[in-house]
C-alpha cells in the first residue's frame, strides 16, 4: 500500500518518541486509510486525533497441531483520541502489542532483534505476535503514537499467501519455529522444530517470556486469552501503573517490580 506524510512528520514523530523519556520505547500502529479531511489542505498536518491502540488479541484457528494462534487483527483494534487520559498527557500510549506497518524506535532495535530470516510463509499477524514477545524479553516497550505522521492509500496488492502451496509443508515448519522460540507450543516435541541460529532470532534475556503471558493474560496452554485488556489498556490505567517503573536512566520499564496479572474480571475503578 502507498503512504501518504504529513507535513514534518520526521520532527513529529521524533519528537513523540523524545516525550516517551524511554530509551527502549517503540511506537508502533496500524495505517489508517485516509479520509477526505485527515490532512488539512493549507498546513498539511493532520486533522484525525486518533489512532489505532494495539490491545485486542485472542487465539484463533482450528487447534490443529497447536494451530489456535495468538492474534490481535487489525480491524478489531480500538481508534482511540490522545492524549489527555491519566497518566499520558502529553505523552505516546503504553499498550500490549507490535505492529509490522508502522514502527520507530532508535536503530539499537533492529539490531537486537532482527527479522527471522528462516521463517517462509509466515503470515504477518503471526511474525507481529512473535516480535512482541521478543522485543519485550530483549527490554522494550511499546506504545501507541500520540497521532499518526501517516495515511494508507488503498492499492490492490497480491498476498504472499497463494503460494503457499507452491511450498508444501513450509507454512507448518514455519510457524513451530516461530511459536517454539518464543515458548508458545509446548505442547510440540521441541526437537521437531529448526532450531537454527536460536541465539539471535530467539527470547532476550532482559525479560521473561512468561512475564509478558502474564501480564496481559495470555494463557499459553490453555490458548485462552483474557478479555478486555483494551480497557486496561485505553483507559490509561496500564500507563499510570506500569510507567511509575520506568528506570531512573531511561531504559526501559523494570518489570521486576510489577507484579500484576491482567484478567478480565478486574474493575478498572479500582485502579484509581
Amino acid at each position: 500500500s502507498r503512504l501518504i506524510f504529513v507535513r514534518d512528520w520526521d520532527v513529529d514523530i521524533v519528537g513523540q518518541w523524545e516525550r516517551a523519556g524511554n530509551d527502549m520505547a517503540i511506537l508502533s500502529t496500524y495505517n489508517t486509510n485516509l479520509e477526505e479531511d485527515d490532512i488539512d489542505q493549507a498546513t498539511g498536518k493532520n486533522t484525525r486525533f486518533e489512532r489505532p491502540v494495539l490491545c485486542d488479541a485472542s487465539f484463533e484457528g482450528d487447534g490443529a497441531r497447536g494451530r489456535m494462534r495468538l492474534r490481535h487483527p487489525k480491524w478489531r483494534q480500538p481508534y482511540v483520541s490522545a492524549p489527555g487520559k491519566v497518566g499520558m498527557a502529553h505523552s505516546p500510549q503504553l499498550q500490549p502489542f507490535w505492529s509490522s506497518e508502522f514502527a520507530f524506535s532508535r536503530g539499537h532495535f533492529v539490531l537486537a532483534v532482527p527479522y527471522d530470516p528462516w521463517l517462509p510463509i509466515v503470515e504477518q499477524d503471526d511474525e507481529e505476535i512473535s516480535m512482541a514477545v521478543r522485543a519485550f524479553t530483549y527490554g522494550y516497550d511499546f506504545y501507541a503514537p500520540e497521532r499518526l505522521i501517516s495515511f494508507q492509500v488503498e492499492d490492490p496488492v497480491d498476498f504472499f499467501e497463494g503460494n503457499a502451496t507452491s511450498f508444501p509443508g513450509k507454512q507448518s515448519s514455519s510457524l513451530d519455529r516461530l511459536f517454539g522460540l518464543v515458548g508458545m507450543n509446548p505442547e510440540i516435541d521441541s526437537t521437531s522444530w529448526d532450531h537454527r541460529d536460536e541465539e539471535l532470532y530467539g527470547v532476550g534475556k532482559v525479560r521473561e517470556a512468561s512475564k509478558f503471558f502474564t501480564l496481559f493474560g495470555i494463557h499459553v496452554k490453555e490458548r485462552v486469552a483474557e478479555q478486555k485488556l483494551c480497557d486496561f489498556v485505553t483507559s490509561g490505567h496500564m500507563q499510570s501503573i506500569f510507567i511509575k517503573n520506568l528506570r531512573a536512566d531511561g531504559m526501559g520499564i523494570d518489570y521486576s517490580e510489577i507484579h500484576f496479572r491482567f484478567h478480565e474480571l478486574i474493575r478498572i475503578h479500582d485502579f484509581g
